[in-house]
């Protein structure tokens, strides 16, 4: 699960915030993506084992199955992949924002009043 705190945005480059903001709605996206393939993956097994189809048809069933079976594998996987490099874009964003936010309230940066 992808760390959905607050972030208080004081900070000198909002630009930061709003590559946040994009990276935290891509995640989401990723998170949910990777919940509808495992529900997909999970409704194949048990369809096989209600078929009993004999001859070519099953043949051809099992070989279908198992291709789509493999799709689902290997988008699991990318969708996997690309949902690790995101949640550490994300927190690198974050470690970013908090950094900006501290500076900001330690009055780093500031121009001497005196």
């Amino acid at each position: 699960m992808h760390d959905s705190r607050p972030v208080t945005v004081l900070t000198a480059d909002p630009r930061t915030a709003e590559r946040l903001e994009v990276a935290e709605r891509q995640l989401a996206r990723l998170e949910s993506l990777a919940d509808d393939l495992g529900a997909r993956a999970r409704a194949l097994a048990p369809a096989a084992g209600r078929l009993a189809w004999r001859g070519e048809a099953m043949e051809h069933y099992d070989v279908v199955l198992d291709g789509l079976r493999a799709r689902l594998r290997l988008a699991s996987d990318l969708v996997g992949d690309a949902r690790t490099d995101l949640r550490a874009k994300v927190a690198h964003l974050r470690e970013v924002l908090e950094a900006d936010a501290a500076r900001a309230a330690n009055g780093a940066g500031a121009w001497p009043t005196t």
